[in-house]
């Protein structure tokens, strides 16, 4: 009986490997080159009498990828922006925005928020917050690929304030001495020690103007209505902070050129 059982099962194995066989042929045999091939589908070695369905195919194809960033889409991002200039290392930020595309051109509009702090072992601490609007377009190079190199550039409004906190070392008044008369306190004060002390000491800066921007990048998933965007932009603001004081109105900074990078996300819509 056992023996039976294992002659059995032996031929059943065979049988399932012979139709699976079979059922392979069929397949085979059924998708040969034919002029209508399922959809998503091209031959590697089209016949002479498919050339022509093959090649409108290709070409449908094509028209399909030409097209793929005509159209709307919104992106967000995020940022780390350098400004050695008046020493902010790196400060962290975000990004949104529109663009519009027309094949490898593609219009952009963005709004950019960022700011950081900072504080050195001289007990000089720093702060700013940036805020920018800015309008330009970027080039795409390999446009009909997944992976996209672009270069770009356009104009910028923005608006800065930035404070910084110095601890100096100044001229102060140690002892003071009030006039009595009668027993009665007068305003009239006199200083009878003079003496240096460490203040902290805050100035505040602010500007606002234009200026220019830079970009070098490099889009993922290209072809798709989802894509990533990996960008170093340069940016070049054509106006000076301001100190926000009576006394020394005419003091000012300079942003220098701040560099960002950043990765976005993009969706067509």
């Amino acid at each position: 009986m056992r023996n039976s059982g294992k002659i059995a099962m032996k031929n059943s194995n065979r049988y399932t490997v012979l139709s699976i066989l079979l059922l392979a042929l069929i397949y085979v045999g059924g998708c040969g080159p034919t002029t209508t091939a399922p959809k998503g589908w091209l031959p590697l070695h089209p016949t002479s009498s498919g050339n022509n369905t093959v090649n409108s195919a290709k070409s449908s194809i094509l028209d399909s990828k030409s097209t793929v960033n005509e159209g709307r889409s919104w992106h967000l991002g995020i940022l780390g922006t350098s400004v050695s200039d008046i020493g902010i290392n790196v400060m962290t930020g975000g990004e949104v925005g529109l663009s519009y595309g027309k094949g490898p051109l593609i219009l952009d509009l963005n709004f950019r928020l960022f700011g950081g702090t900072h504080q050195n072992s001289q007990f000089e601490s720093f702060s700013i917050i940036i805020g920018e609007l800015a309008i330009g377009g970027r080039y795409h190079f390999l446009n009909k690929r997944n992976i996209s190199p672009y270069l770009g550039g356009g104009l910028t409004l923005g608006s800065t304030e930035y404070e910084r906190k110095e601890r100096e070392l100044r001229q102060v008044c140690l002892r003071w001495d009030t006039e009595y008369i009668l027993g009665i306190s007068l305003l009239g004060k006199k200083c009878l020690e003079w003496g240096e002390k460490w203040q902290d000491i805050l100035y505040t800066y602010e500007g606002e103007g234009l200026g220019a921007y830079g970009i070098i990048g490099i889009e993922f998933r290209h072809l798709h209505q989802s894509r990533f965007n990996l960008e170093l932009r340069i940016d070049n603001p054509s106006y000076e902070l301001e100190l926000d004081s009576y006394s020394d109105p005419k003091k000012s900074v300079s942003l220098g050129i701040p560099i960002s990078l950043g990765i976005s996300l993009l969706h067509q819509f």
